[in-house]
Order: C-alpha cells, then structure tokens, then sequence
C-alpha cells in the first residue's frame, strides 16, 4: 500500500471470515506490517460493519463478541427448555391479539385457576403488554416463564396458558414440555381483531397492529387441536 517499507505480511486481498478454503486458498498479497495491521484492518472493519460480519482477531479468525450483562438469546427467552409437566390440567390457549382468548378463559376457568398470560405479567409489572423496548419484553416473558416453571408444583386444580403461537412448532415446543390436556386456538378475522383493539385500547401500539397481521400470516393448524371461531366466543 505504502510502497515504501519491506513487505512481511502474507495479506488476504479479500476478508475470509473464517472461511478454510478462504483462508489457506486465498488470493493472498504481501504487505508491509505497518499496513496490514492499520490501513488494511481499518478497510475491512469497515466492510464487516456494512455486512455484519462476525468480528475478526489478530489471528485472522472470528472471535465471539461478548454479550453485555443480562443478555438472553431470543430462542431461550421464547422458548424455554426446562419447562416440566404442569400438574395441574393444563389448557393451551392460542390466538391473535383481540381474538378472544381472556373471554374464553373467563368463561371456562373457576375461582383458584392459574391463569398465565404475559399481558397479566405486563400489567403487574407496570410495562404495556406489547413494549417496543426489547428490555421491556424480556422483563416480562421471563415472568411469564416463572409462572409456567411454577406449575410443575402447583396445587391448584387446573390451569390456563394463554399466547400467541402461531406457528404449529410453537405449540409443539408447550405441548411436549407442559403436557397440557387441551390446545384451544381461537382463529378471529384480523379486520375483527383490529377493530376490537382500536374499541378497546388507546393506548395501542402500531406493534400490537403488526403482531395481529404477522399472526394471521403465520398460523397453521396443528392435528389435535380444538379451533375456535370467534362466533362461538361470546
């Protein structure tokens, strides 16, 4: 690059993010030292910045960048895997936001039901039930994932689950861990869901609009389950 120091360094001429064939096959060229380690790391920390690229060590291979404290994975935060079989009789309730899944469960559920539901958790601990914040979020599915840890030891007779799951996979993930005795899914138009919302919530959030939309385009239906319309919902 300089042109005027000895070259020393075998360079990669492009950035082989850890690739082998990359790294050992090139194409390779030879730098000076004072290049490679400022002007050529300084092109290509640009570049990795533009396509989020993993980070690079001196070595010339990727390294992990730490997490910052109280980091969670998505897949863990979502979808815990050290949920046990709840004792009480479980039931699964799943729908879109609005579709009626509280006023099938305060239809069904008797005095000293569990009833788990992260817009209750929200509410309890003062967050609005669709938080933009991912902080907010993670504040409140952690508590919703207490209280389904708690019904392995639960002493009530049964117990209400409510959430979105749309995808099969995720009523899947429940059903294998908690056992419940009965998936409900309540399939309500999404101009009904919308129109309940803006009757009902003012203080609604364009993600609470979007998680109605992406919940339709997600949902498939899973054999076993009961699915609800939400004309028999009153």
């Amino acid at each position: 690059m300089c042109k005027a120091a000895r070259s020393t360094v075998c360079d990669h001429v492009t950035l082989h993010n850890g690739d082998p064939l990359k790294f050992w096959g090139g194409p390779f060229q030879a730098l000076c030292a004072p290049c490679h380690n400022s002007t050529k790391q300084a092109m290509e920390a640009l570049t990795r910045s533009r396509k989020k690229g993993p980070i690079i060590g001196a070595d010339g291979w990727p390294i992990e960048t730490p997490k910052p404290a109280g980091y969670v994975e998505r897949d863990e935060l979502y979808w815990p895997k050290d949920l046990k079989p709840s004792k009480p009789s479980l039931t699964i309730v799943a729908g879109a936001p609005a579709s009626g899944k509280t006023a099938f469960v305060k239809q069904n559920a008797k005095p000293g039901d569990v009833i788990i539901d992260s817009d209750l958790e929200a509410r309890r601990l003062g967050l609005n039930p669709f938080a933009e914040s991912w902080g907010d979020r993670v504040r409140i599915i952690k508590a919703r994932n207490d209280r389904l840890r708690e019904l392995a030891a639960s002493n009530a007779e049964r117990a209400w689950f409510m959430g979105l799951l749309a995808r099969p996979e995720d009523r899947e993930h429940f059903a294998s861990l908690l056992k419940p005795a009965e998936i409900v899914v309540i399939v309500t138009p999404a101009d009904e869901c919308v129109r309940r919302i803006k009757a009902t919530r003012a203080d609604a959030t364009n993600a609470l609009f979007q998680a109605v939309n992406r919940w339709h385009r997600t949902y498939k239906a899973r054999p076993g389950e009961k699915v609800m319309r939400c004309t028999e919902i009153r």
